[in-house]
């Protein structure tokens, strides 16, 4: 779910590899902590809330078929992405 993984692809019942002292740690454990305090304050409050864990979006530095973006995704991007070099 954060962090580096151990395991590749995630099932959705993974918890996470998250180095706490490493570059990321800022980013990776202020992602934690935001989920439990809004899990926490469901438990106080009774509150509805909806969690929502943006993962595997492509970016510039990705490649296209690294396995990480979802398969009808892909297709696009690397559509997109060949469109975007035959226009240059």
């Amino acid at each position: 779910m954060y962090g580096d993984p151990e395991l590749h692809p995630q099932p959705e019942s993974y918890r996470g590899s998250v180095n706490t002292i490493g570059p990321r740690a800022c980013y990776d454990e202020g992602k934690r902590i935001a989920e439990t305090l809004c899990f926490d304050y469901r438990r106080m409050h009774g509150s509805d809330i909806r969690v929502a864990r943006i993962f595997n979006t492509y970016g510039p530095r990705m490649f296209a078929d690294d396995g990480r973006v979802v398969r009808a995704d892909s297709k696009c991007v690397i559509g997109m992405l060949a469109g975007a070099a035959s226009m240059g």
